[in-house]
């Protein structure tokens, strides 16, 4: 595969809906007293659609800065749920 080839217009779509479904289940589930504000930046698919990194960005105390990852962390397999839920396609992103 070509290093500078553009994502397909299906990655592209894909990730989009990765990133804003992903947004909205942050917001509703973490509390900005817990963590702050978090702002998913952007969400990078790969082309088989099986797993996806996505690039976080905190605003917030320093202890909530510091807290933010960890309770990300602790919350992955509920936030891969919700996700799961929230997607339609055939297999849903693993997010990292």
């Amino acid at each position: 595969m070509n290093a500078n080839k553009p994502p397909s217009r299906r990655l592209q779509r894909v990730s989009e809906l990765v990133r804003r479904e992903l947004s909205e289940i942050l917001r509703r589930d973490l509390s900005v007293e817990e963590v702050g504000l978090l702002t998913v930046n952007d969400v990078v698919v790969a082309p088989d659609l099986r797993t996806a990194t996505a690039f976080v960005g905190f605003v917030g105390t320093k202890a909530q800065r510091a807290a933010a990852p960890e309770r990300l962390e602790s919350r992955s397999a509920r936030i891969q749920q919700l996700l799961g839920s929230a997607l339609r396609l055939k297999w849903t992103p693993v997010v990292r």
